[in-house]
């Protein structure tokens, strides 16, 4: 009987008996031909009828016809029956349904491939998310479609009345854009999903490709509110025997992370699932700072905005890229359900990555000659070792896609290895395996560590033997102290902290220029005195002290240095820090024209004060300093800290805090013979940098990071 009244209601349309049997996929039996005869009657009689009351009523103005053809262009009169009633109802129950069904490429949606069997589990971890409320946290490989999977999954919960009011967040406005494009196109252009979800289809294909023309989609002579910007849609408002369709009046918003959402709204109604897809790259994955900012906003400007009776429900989808990033971050938190999906659930069994010899190493060979000697693509000689070898390289291997592999490769496990190899072992833990890898090389020093290499008999200010250079550094922090450490070094750079201390500087930060400059100038000379009334000063001729001029204080500090000799009696040096990236060691001016820069050090002359100063590597000082602590106590180029001061046992708990108030956290090759050092701040570091400094005024005297002395080419006269 339903089949029957389908039919019916599909010739009162007046959709012929090839349409109609086309819809139902099979040819009418004599109980259907009669009752489809019988409805087209009945058609033809109405369609008479409609043509008589328009010859009764005369000829229409130019006003009426154009208000006639507005109305049959952008006014639905009557929604088409659901053509496959039960395909329906098996795709309101399940999202993989749904997606396999309406999303695919062959089907008019965005999706390039059907899921797979492995991948199901995914969209139901998505489904969960949705039904259940309860935040979500997928992390997949690159490149395996958590994209359109999301895509999927929103279009599924819009068009079922899952979500009346769905916010979709992704990295920057373009990706959000495009979400927004992909699922609009799928539900115009599916056509299975307009035979089955005709109350959403029609009214969107009645734009006929024209976003403008949304607003002015009728039901029945009424607006039915749809609207559609590059940003966001909403879907029509539509009543059917005076009950509104599930999707009647759903909204879908994406915006770039940059965004705000917090206390956004739609009428009455509050965002009842929020996605979050892909949020970093790898600018904000190699900075601690972005970081930090990006988990905030999450919490806040995002998650902040539920209302305390209605909770939204949360899926966030990500990849790995660098230790501790986002997506890490995200995982390590207890508040989100995380999920990790690895490209290679068990790599093949026969393969070692720190072996020089083997199966696929010998793969890996093959394949990189092909690709950089000989130019082939696809590589014939390296599929045919495959094809030869396959059964012992692919032993125990389980790959989470066995269909994702391009035409020229032979398996999932093939492409996986391939990917291994081209990009290195680092980036495909990091994006395929959801393993990133931390880089042994990086510095990580503890308090406790620094505490361990106090020297107990050494007394503060007292040189140690075999000392051929002090030098003392002074950081200036206008609105806490100016934070002095003195520090003595051997000809093989080994050094001893001899003293440490902080002078109070409280510069008010409504100071004007003069009173600031003033301010600094006589703090550098209360510095000065101490250094004296110490016994650090003057140590002979290979006594050093450099000062911080950065910032604000680079007129005060290069003043004083150049009076210094004369207001204290020894000199002082101007020093300003450079990154790796940013340090030129080849600064040359017309007052040095031929001094050259000296283990990452360069003297320069400022042309507005007319003074000299000394830049110098930043990074590379600083991580030079801090590796010290990673030698043993008294071993060559390691530190050790004095252990008594005033006959009591020394206290540097705030020096060891602050030496590690700033740690490398990663260091990468920025370009050729330069590095980019992300450090993460965790506390103040003040006299911290004037440990570093003192490292840097060694070298600008000669003395080596590796130890020993490097000699200019021609003997400086210091004007300090």
């Amino acid at each position: 009987m339903k089949k029957i009244e389908q039919i019916k209601q599909l010739a009162l349309a007046g959709i012929g008996q090839q349409g109609v049997e086309a819809t139902i996929g099979r040819a009418m039996n004599e109980k259907e031909l009669r009752a489809f005869r019988a409805a087209r009657v009945r058609h033809d009689l109405l369609e008479a009828k409609r043509r008589r009351d328009k010859a009764a009523h005369g000829p229409m103005s130019n006003a009426d016809k154009v208000a006639a053809s507005t109305a049959r262009r952008y006014n639905v009169e009557d929604i088409p029956p659901v053509a496959n009633p039960m395909r329906r109802r098996h795709a309101e129950r399940s999202a993989l349904f749904f997606i396999r069904h309406y999303c695919t490429a062959c089907r008019g949606g965005f999706l390039k491939k059907l899921v797979p069997a492995s991948m199901r589990r995914i969209i139901h971890t998505m489904q969960t998310c949705v039904t259940s409320g309860n935040p979500y946290h997928i992390r997949m490989p690159r490149g395996f479609g958590k994209s359109s999977y999301v895509k999927g999954v929103t279009m599924w919960a819009l068009a079922t009345g899952r979500a009346r009011f769905l916010e979709a967040v992704a990295a920057n406005a373009r990706k959000a854009e495009n979400i927004i494009r992909d699922v609009w196109n799928c539900l115009s252009r599916s056509p299975r999903f307009a035979a089955d979800f005709p109350e959403i289809a029609v009214f969107i294909q009645r734009t006929k490709g024209n976003p403008r023309k949304a607003p002015s989609i009728m039901y029945r002579g009424e607006s039915v509110g749809m609207q559609k910007s590059s940003g966001e849609f909403h879907l029509p408002t539509v009543e059917i025997d005076g009950m509104p369709t599930a999707s009647s009046g759903a909204t879908f918003i994406a915006i770039g992370f940059s965004s705000n959402i917090r206390g956004e709204v739609q009428g009455d109604v509050r965002p009842d699932l929020i996605i979050f897809d892909d949020l970093q790259d790898r600018d904000i994955a190699g900075n601690p700072d972005r970081i930090r900012e990006a988990i905030a906003t999450v919490k806040a400007d995002f998650l902040g905005g539920d209302s305390h009776t209605d909770i939204s429900a949360v899926l966030m989808t990500s990849t790995p890229i660098k230790p501790d990033d986002l997506s890490e971050k995200f995982a390590a938190d207890p508040y989100w359900r995380t999920e990790t999906f690895r490209l290679f659930e068990k790599f093949p069994a026969f393969f070692d990555p720190n072996a020089e010899e083997g199966l696929w190493q010998e793969f890996a060979r093959i394949w990189r000659h092909e690709n950089a000697v000989e130019k082939r693509d696809p590589h014939p000689a390296c599929n045919a070792f495959y094809m030869e070898h396959r059964a012992e390289m692919d032993a125990g291997a389980v790959v989470l896609n066995p269909g994702n592999f391009r035409p020229n490769e032979i398996s999932a496990i093939e492409h996986g290895m391939i990917l291994y190899f081209t990009r290195g072992a680092a980036a495909f833990d990091a994006e395929y395996q959801m393993n990133p890898h931390r880089d042994e090389a990086v510095v990580r020093i503890t308090p406790e560590m620094v505490i361990a290499h106090t020297s107990p008999t050494l007394p503060a200010a007292t040189v140690p033997p075999n000392t051929v250079m002090v030098c003392a550094a002074t950081d200036i922090n206008p609105s806490y102290a100016l934070s002095s450490v003195a520090v003595a070094f051997d000809g093989n750079r080994t050094a001893t902290v001899i003293d440490w201390w902080l002078t109070p500087c409280h510069i008010p930060g409504n100071a004007n220029d003069t009173e600031f400059e003033q301010a600094v100038y006589s703090r550098l000379v209360d510095v000065a005195r101490e250094l004296t009334e110490r016994g650090l000063s003057p140590k002979g001729p290979d006594f050093h002290w450099g000062i911080d001029a950065s910032g604000n204080q680079f007129r005060p500090v290069t003043d004083f240095t150049f009076k210094c000799r004369d207001a204290v009696g020894f000199p002082a040096l101007a020093l300003l820090g450079r990154t790796d990236r940013e340090f030129n060691p080849r600064v040359t001016t017309r007052k040095f024209p031929k001094v050259p820069g000296l283990n990452n050090t360069v003297l320069a002359w400022d042309k507005a004060t007319r003074k000299e100063h000394v830049f110098f590597n930043k990074d590379i000082y600083e991580e030079t300093a801090q590796k010290t602590f990673l030698s043993a106590v008294g071993a060559p180029g390691g530190v050790s800290l004095f252990g008594k001061r005033g006959g009591a046992p020394a206290d540097h708990d705030e020096l060891a805090m602050q030496l590690c108030g700033e740690v490398l956290r990663a260091k990468t090759i920025a370009s050729q013979e330069k590095h980019s050092y992300i450090w993460e701040e965790n506390y103040r570091h003040d006299l911290g940098d004037a440990f570093y400094m003192c490292f840097a005024i060694a070298g600008f005297y000669g003395l080596s990071t590796s130890g020993g002395f490097v000699d200019r080419n021609k003997p400086l006269e210091w004007t300090f």
